[in-house]
């Protein structure tokens, strides 16, 4: 479960692995709470023009996207995985979405 915090502050103590995939009840009612606030954040977000970039399969923009990893495998010029999805309003990049790119196999002659 993607949390809020990941969104504004990646390294956000609240942003672990464990609290989303405990299975302990007394958490139940933090992860209620958080998904909440994070579905009223996008929300909000969404109706300021504010949306996500960066979806597998898209084709890679600079202006959009920053390539952290090629795959030679992939198609080249298309994103093959998301690391961090980024945000934009309008033409504006608000924060680029880190991704792998698909590359031309090098071929050694």
């Amino acid at each position: 479960m993607p949390l809020i915090a990941a969104a504004v502050c990646p390294h956000h103590p609240l942003v672990l692995p464990e609290i989303a995939s405990a299975a302990a009840p007394e958490l139940d009612g933090l992860r209620d709470g958080l998904g909440a606030i994070e579905r009223k954040f996008l929300n909000i977000l969404e109706r300021n023009g504010v949306t996500p970039v960066g979806a597998v399969g898209e084709p890679f923009d600079p202006a959009y996207h920053e390539a952290v990893a090629t795959d030679e495998s992939g198609e080249r010029s298309h994103i093959v995985e998301v690391y961090q999805t980024g945000y934009r309003q309008g033409d504006s990049a608000l924060r680029p979405a880190m991704v792998k790119v698909g590359a031309e196999p090098k071929f050694q002659a």
